[in-house]
């Protein structure tokens, strides 16, 4: 489930990369066009080496990207993703609620990409096969709506 779950959230990272071209927006601003599910949610997380660099500097200059990926437990119930509370340029997590899913994006010589994930401890889901799941279910339900 765990390779699956990878396929769908680097199917979404291409696709907001996708979408917004040659510049990347602040980290907290929600991918337009529908590029995502609407009830998952995915923001650029700056490295804190290269918060002014943009993402194309960050990839060729540190070697990978990473998204931050929140995936609610009750997201197929939910039509959209509620916004986050902010605190100066960070958003408050809600882990009663949700998992915070951290998806390292990298090019590999093949000139493919590939997502590693690492999963917040403190999370609504009992263990990461929940959360890998929760994933494929909802793009799944994307995909057929």
């Amino acid at each position: 489930m765990e390779d699956e779950a990878k396929k769908v959230v680097l199917g979404w990272v291409n696709a907001y990369l996708d979408n917004i071209a040659a510049d990347i927006p602040m980290q907290h601003e929600r991918p337009s066009n529908e590029c995502i599910p609407k009830n998952a949610m995915l923001w650029w997380e700056p490295s804190d080496e290269t918060d002014d660099r943009d993402y194309n500097e960050e990839l060729h200059e540190v070697g990978s990207v990473v998204f931050a990926v929140f995936i609610r437990k009750d997201a197929l119930n939910e039509a959209e993703f509620p916004q986050h509370e902010s605190a100066f340029f960070a958003i408050v997590n809600r882990p009663e609620e949700e998992a915070l899913v951290l998806a390292f994006y990298a090019p590999d010589v093949e000139e493919k990409h590939q997502v590693t994930f690492s999963i917040d401890d403190n999370t609504a889901f009992a263990n990461d096969d929940e959360v890998y799941q929760q994933i494929v279910a909802i793009n799944n339900a994307w995909d057929s709506g």
